[in-house]
């Protein structure tokens, strides 16, 4: 599905960020964010560190289209949490990590935007969402204002439930964050 497009005026700070790079339309600057690097910005807090820094992760790139939406006016463009299990299918470069561990797979918090009723994701140039539908496990939408916050609760849940599917893994709930945190760092581009 195409989405539909709209110029940046410069309306608030994520706009005005998105102006100074010469990015003039919504769908450029989705098309800008998906080409940079994927590597967490210093702080998260700073929305235009997306363009600022010239990186981002899946939270940070969609927060700052997902803002720049909203100082332009389009509420159709909301932030969604996508949950699925992350696995070397999915997410090839955590195979070995995974593999180290001796698990199949994590649940896995990924943001990405919903555009009219349809998912878009921007993290990396050229790629859908992250996992098939047979690695889905629920979606949910987020506020711009508590993405972080919400996230971070959301992990804990699914790795609570995790480990309750999973009661034989050796693994405690904060290993697993640590085994999450290698993978995430594996997807890094250097």
């Amino acid at each position: 599905m195409t989405v539909s497009d709209f110029e940046i005026l410069n309306k608030g700070p994520v706009s005005a960020a998105f102006l100074q790079v010469e990015v003039l339309s919504f769908v450029q600057a989705m098309d800008y964010v998906a080409h940079l690097p994927y590597r967490r910005i210093s702080d998260k807090n700073n929305i235009v560190g997306v363009i600022h820094e010239g990186c981002g992760t899946c939270s940070s790139k969609h927060l700052a289209l997902a803002a720049l939406a909203k100082e332009q006016g389009h509420q159709e463009v909301k932030l969604v949490f996508w949950v699925f299990r992350m696995n070397a299918q999915n997410l090839p470069k955590s195979a070995s990590i995974l593999k180290k561990y001796q698990l199949d797979y994590l649940p896995e918090v990924h943001v990405c935007l919903d555009i009219n009723g349809a998912l878009h994701d921007v993290t990396w140039k050229g790629r859908a969402l992250p996992a098939p539908e047979q690695d889905f496990m629920f979606a949910q939408f987020a506020d711009t204002k508590l993405i972080y916050q919400v996230k971070k609760s959301l992990h804990h849940r699914c790795m609570e439930g995790f480990l309750k599917e999973h009661p034989m893994l050796p693994h405690s709930i904060e290993q697993l964050f640590a085994i999450r945190e290698e993978c995430i760092h594996a997807l890094y581009d250097h």
